[in-house]
């Protein structure tokens, strides 16, 4: 015959929910959000995530990888740097941040933007879409970019902390801003 909960269980459960919600992650894996079976689940795009006429994985819209990573069809896995986890436009957050660098460091990558099934898309001056990767602060970062194509180089030019946007552009317009990504420069 089960026992009921002691208090002790109750509130290490209690806490173990509490560290999970204010982490904003409920999942730590790379299945997408609403595959789960509970019956809030919506095959309803995210508004938020339509680029002209497609929509952006409602799991992890971007990666930011390591510059050598092949591309193929799927997640990045161990090559990503960070990435987006796609919780809603006021709640998303880059995973496996901030972006660690020393002063006068340069860190190379490239944008992944992924549309639902896991397909990236296409980027560069030939193609129909480009991304803009900048400081959130402007001129004022202690960070630098570049961007060729889906090559990002990131420059730290002085100690301190910044942000990234990472913005997809169709035909030269905005399609898609993704959350800040933190940078902390030692």
């Amino acid at each position: 015959m089960d026992s009921p909960p002691t208090r002790r269980k109750l509130l290490a459960t209690a806490g173990v929910a509490a560290v999970s919600l204010a982490a904003g992650c409920s999942g730590a894996g790379d299945a997408p959000t609403g595959t789960d079976s509970d019956d809030t689940a919506t095959d309803t795009p995210d508004p938020d995530l339509r680029v002209d006429d497609r929509y952006l994985s409602s799991a992890f819209p971007i990666e930011f990888v390591a510059p050598d990573f092949e591309e193929r069809t799927g997640f990045a896995d161990d090559a990503r740097i960070a990435y987006v986890h796609w919780h809603g436009a006021d709640v998303s957050h880059w995973h496996q941040s901030p972006i660690e660098l020393a002063a006068s460091e340069r860190r190379a990558g490239r944008t992944r933007f992924l549309l639902e099934g896991a397909d990236a898309i296409p980027l560069g001056p030939d193609e129909r879409f480009s991304q803009v990767v900048r400081p959130a602060a402007g001129e004022d970062a202690p960070v630098r970019t570049t961007v060729d194509g889906a090559r990002v180089d990131v420059l730290a030019e002085a100690v301190g902390e910044a942000e990234l946007l990472f913005e997809l552009r169709v035909d030269g317009e905005s399609g898609w801003l993704s959350p800040p990504l933190p940078v902390e420069i030692v």
